[in-house]
């Protein structure tokens, strides 16, 4: 099971908390987007999909927040082996 666990410092983790922030910041400017000029979805459109790909990336991360290995504050992790 501890091949399922990764450090909250990996590297590529953290690559993508900086696309999961990046989504974040376009996701909203789009929906905001949407919202002001009424468009509803309809399955076909590159906007629905677009969305899809927007929701997929914050599951993703919200599933991969279940197998972070976060340590307190107060710990100290230099004595970790």
């Amino acid at each position: 099971m501890d091949y399922l666990v990764f450090k909250a410092s990996n590297k590529y983790y953290g690559m993508f908390n900086v696309a999961v922030s990046v989504n974040c910041l376009v996701s909203s400017y789009t929906y905001l987007y949407f919202a002001a000029f009424r468009w509803v979805e309809d399955p076909d459109s590159d906007r629905f999909i677009l969305t899809l790909i927007f929701e997929g990336v914050f599951f993703i991360y919200m599933i991969l927040q279940f197998f972070v290995d976060n340590t307190p504050a107060y710990q100290d992790s230099s004595n970790e082996m």
